[in-house]
């Protein structure tokens, strides 16, 4: 169906035209009528009326611009030139319309161009996250449907002795984590115990974002794996990834259980996939349907291999690139350097700080908070 069929200014156009013929056929008719009059009615008085023989004019178009005009047609007085200039203004009224109506479809031309570009949703219907853009300052997002929520009351968050905990019914019921790399150097893991620390997250190795993508081992791992167990620290792990595709993030999946074959973790096992900022990687022009599927596939990976699987997220991963509907069922790690955490989705660890100064650690290094004990599930 045309655009314009049911166009009320294409309406509009149609009975304005309408209405000038009819204007032109009444004012043919009256000039006549009033001719035939003065025609029959004495000049003066005394003289006998004649009567004037017609001759049938030809038939005329009554919405001809150019009528033809008889010979016996005396010049119209004022009231024929009154209807002369209603009949001009409704012809400029008739051409300011068809103006009108070519300009609007020239437009609806060029909106139609734009919108048969733009294939995304038109409408979003339920809530909305508030999000904060530096050059557009305050936006908004759809919310996925069917994502569990964060319910966690974030006022209930306290920050005591350098660590941040949460608060349930007046109890503690959230732990203090670390997690650290080869680039922490050696640990004191019994100082780190001592300061209030439950948990570590060790790194296991990664993968290099050159675009050979080597897999390594962490220098640190084995060594940071025994001593924080014998600490009496609850030990997770993550694996650094940069897969660009399903084969290689099973790849590395395989690859942090072999070097966990004579270890066990107490904690998930997380998939730690990066975009580095300001520093070309072999995964930046990785689509948002493959991290999706390599975060898939790593985490069903480790679920067949015996643990608990985690994926590690910023608020710009988690609402731009990963398609978390797929990851529902998967545990987040959520990083964000705040003062409250502001991720609108469930997470059940939060990493707040890189910065963290704790005891037996030479340096800054990440703080987390946990609203999960996993050594009790």
């Amino acid at each position: 169906m045309s655009e314009f069929e049911n166009d009320p200014l294409s309406e509009n156009s149609d009975k304005v035209s309408a209405e000038i013929c009819d204007s032109i056929i009444d004012e043919k008719t009256l000039l006549q009528e009033d001719l035939l009059t003065e025609e029959k009615t004495p000049d003066s008085e005394g003289e006998t009326p004649t009567t004037v023989e017609e001759k049938p004019d030809e038939e005329e178009n009554p919405c001809s611009l150019n009528p033809k005009t008889p010979k016996n047609r005396r010049k119209p007085g004022k009231k024929g030139k009154g209807y002369l200039i209603v009949i001009a203004l409704l012809l400029v009224i008739n051409l300011v319309l068809s103006i009108c109506l070519c300009v609007k479809s020239l437009k609806l031309s060029r909106r139609e161009n734009y919108t048969n570009n733009y294939t995304g949703p038109v409408t979003v219907e339920g809530e909305m996250i508030p999000l904060y853009n530096s050059e557009l300052g305050e936006t908004y997002i759809p919310a996925i449907p069917h994502i569990p929520k964060a319910d966690y009351d974030i006022d209930n968050i306290r920050e005591e002795n350098g660590y941040r905990y949460y608060y349930e019914d007046g109890e503690v019921s959230s732990l203090v984590g670390i997690d650290v790399s080869t680039y922490n150097g050696s640990i004191d893991f019994g100082a780190v115990k001592k300061s209030g620390v439950d948990f570590v997250m060790v790194r296991i190795g990664g993968r290099g974002y050159g675009e050979s993508g080597a897999l390594y081992e962490d220098d640190m791992c084995r060594e940071n794996l025994k001593n924080a167990r014998e600490a009496g620290l609850l030990v997770g792990g993550y694996f650094f990834s940069q897969a660009r595709n399903e084969e290689e993030a099973i790849e590395e999946a395989e690859y942090s259980h072999d070097i966990l074959s004579s270890f066990e973790l107490d904690f998930p096992l997380a998939y730690d996939w990066e975009i580095l900022s300001g520093t070309a990687t072999r995964i930046d022009g990785v689509s948002p349907e493959t991290a999706t599927l390599c975060a898939r596939a790593f985490c069903d990976r480790v679920i067949e291999l015996g643990y608990t699987p985690m994926v590690y997220t910023n608020e710009q991963l988690g609402y731009y690139k990963l398609n978390l509907g797929t990851l529902k069922d998967i545990d987040i790690w959520y990083a964000g350097y705040s003062s409250k955490p502001y991720f609108y989705y469930n997470y059940t660890m939060w990493q707040y700080s890189a910065s963290g100064e704790v005891p037996g650690v030479k340096g800054h290094t990440d703080l987390n908070i946990c609203f999960k004990d996993y050594s009790k599930e």
